[in-house]
């Protein structure tokens, strides 16, 4: 498979990364409504909001009950590891046993998040092989944003992950190892030029197309400790130059690497 055709599949990432950065809100419900997140999830599903069993409550508990329905429909919802089962989810699903799984009422998806101590955001919509990466602090993590996603060959059952930001990009796969490039676009690359990246104040490398093997392994050694990397790369009729913060570098490749084992 191919670099390019492999990195398509990251794009499924890009129509749910502005949910990323939404501030999440904990409802504070109690548990008899927490028995019916699952329905009040069929009725959003339906756009049925209504409430067959309200009589059946006192006046307090229905009383909560409409308030916690209003304010699901504009705040995500957090679930508790008690309702993973009700509800369907399996630990095994995700990626980090000790994340945190939110309901989006309005998207009728189930989230994975986990903030590292460095600020750093993991964030995955349940059912997409991918994920986002970024700095919680910084002013526009929609451009900012490692992204990882995995796919399996249906025919020869080759599995490869790919972990991107800007126009460099990593890709692990079963079939052909470890290979990084410095552009996204490696069939426009002029195989005439180098294409150069530069990490920090380290000695430049170089390569007429892209890196493979033991010498990806070497850049994401030096990427793990680094600030900053720097590419230089030609297309026929072009040079470009990017300078990439490294920032959540760190969890995106190790999130790469478990995702590629559960995948």
């Amino acid at each position: 498979m191919s670099p390019i055709k492999i990195l398509s599949y990251s794009l499924i990432l890009v129509s749910t990364s502005n949910l990323a950065y939404a501030e999440l809100v904990q409802l504070d419900v109690n548990s008899r409504l927490a028995d019916r997140i699952e329905i009040l999830s069929s009725q959003l599903s339906q756009g049925d909001y209504s409430n067959s069993d309200e009589d059946d409550l006192d006046d307090e508990s229905a009383a909560m009950e409409a308030e916690a329905v209003v304010a699901a429909e504009l705040d995500p919802i957090l679930i508790q590891p008690k309702d993973y089962k009700r509800l369907g989810i399996k630990n095994s699903s995700k990626i980090y046993s000790d994340s945190e799984i939110w309901y989006l009422p309005k998207r009728k998806e189930y989230i994975e998040e986990k903030i590292f101590s460095n600020n750093t955001k993991f964030f995955r919509v349940f059912g997409v092989n991918g994920a986002l990466i970024f700095d919680i602090n910084d002013g526009d993590p929609d451009d900012e944003s490692w992204a990882v996603s995995c796919s399996r060959d249906h025919i020869t059952d080759e599995k490869s992950c790919v972990l991107s930001k800007y126009e460099m990009i990593f890709i692990r796969s079963s079939k052909s190892g470890w290979m990084f490039s410095v552009s996204t676009e490696t069939e426009k690359l002029n195989p005439y030029q180098y294409q150069y990246l530069r990490i920090d104040k380290s000695s430049p490398l170089k390569t007429r197309t892209y890196f493979k093997g033991q010498q990806v392994l070497n850049i994401i050694e030096q990427m793990k400790k680094g600030n900053t990397a720097y590419t230089r790369f030609y297309e026929w009729s072009k040079e470009y130059e990017e300078t990439i913060p490294l920032k959540g570098f760190t969890v995106a490749y190790n999130a790469l690497n478990i995702m590629y084992s559960k995948f």
